[in-house]
């Protein structure tokens, strides 16, 4: 049994292919099998994958019909064999001591996830690129969702972690919906005894035009972000009452964004009666808006203004 697999889902990325799979190949801990899965690639994706797999004994390849992100990383689940899952996305890459760094903290601290930042490439001014060796270990789960909903990181990123093979036994990535993580970052923490946290940017996320969060037109898919967040904040009312001020934290940050991806799209115009009714749902908790702890002034400005225009919140974020 490997100590570490990394699955990784494949669909039309060749020229950025070779790039993952060799950051994965260069691991200083090597004891990892990686599975692509290539979700019924129309390009060069899936000879890539199986030149790769007949250089290396630690890559495995699933070739499927088309499914979708999360319906790849379940294909991977059904058949890894680690005593620790890791996730990459096929356009990004690693470096080279990621799955070292969290495979040794996982082991020292007998954690179920173990868990790093990102950064941005190519880099750009007021990105983040956090070089700390603080590792911080939280052992209640408020305490774990409190860290991961309030920061200002990916926090929710599976890409970021290893998790125990116990936490996936029946947790599984929703099928047809984007922010996939998000939508199982609760469930994971649930049967999540003990994470551990390096506050150090070992993972490189690609901006690159035609990924699943960068779109032009107006798509239902934006609106899974809400319907994502509306979940989260509901299971934490219930069953962590007293963070609900921290779900809804994140649920104002969705409402905001969406309204700026709106509003950033070519034919947001056509999709009044949509903005009007997540307007109305900042409008509705307007006071709780105000009285949230965890929300600064210029994130609460931030907020009215997409209530007000989502053409407006949207060149804030510099969208437009």
């Amino acid at each position: 049994m490997p100590k570490i697999s990394v699955i990784v889902p494949v669909y039309n990325v060749a020229s950025y292919l070779k790039e993952c799979i060799d950051s994965l190949l260069s691991q200083i801990f090597n004891d990892i099998e990686i599975i692509l899965v290539d979700d019924g690639s129309t390009d060069e994706s899936g000879y890539i994958c199986d030149q790769y797999a007949q250089k290396d004994a630690r890559i495995k390849v699933i070739h499927k019909r088309n499914g979708g992100l999360s319906d790849a990383r379940n294909a991977g689940l059904d058949i890894c064999r680690g005593e620790f899952i890791g996730f990459v996305d096929s356009d990004d890459y690693v470096d080279n001591d990621m799955y070292e760094i969290l495979y040794r903290n996982a082991v020292k601290y007998k954690a179920d996830i173990s868990m790093c930042c990102d950064r941005r490439v190519p880099y750009q001014a007021g990105d983040y690129d956090f070089k700390g060796n603080k590792v911080s270990v939280w052992e209640s789960k408020e305490e774990m969702i409190r860290q991961i909903f309030l920061a200002r990181r990916t926090a929710v990123a599976v890409c970021l972690k290893i998790f125990h093979r116990n936490i996936f036994r029946q947790t599984r990535f929703p099928v047809g919906m984007t922010m996939e993580d998000a939508y199982i970052v609760l469930d994971t923490l649930r049967d999540c005894q003990l994470l551990v946290f390096q506050d150090v940017s070992k993972y490189n996320y690609r901006r690159r035009k035609g990924s699943i969060v960068q779109r032009t037109a107006y798509t239902d898919k934006i609106l899974d972000l809400v319907y994502v967040y509306e979940r989260n904040y509901n299971i934490i009312k219930k069953e962590y009452p007293a963070l609900e001020s921290v779900g809804e934290y994140r649920l104002f940050w969705a409402l905001r964004e969406t309204l700026a991806r709106i509003g950033a799209t070519t034919d947001y115009q056509e999709h009044e009666n949509v903005i009007a009714q997540l307007q109305q749902r900042i409008k509705r908790d307007l006071k709780r808006l105000w009285a949230n702890p965890y929300m600064d002034a210029r994130q609460k400005a931030a907020t009215i203004l997409a209530m007000i225009s989502c053409r407006g919140v949207a060149k804030l974020k510099h969208y437009v």
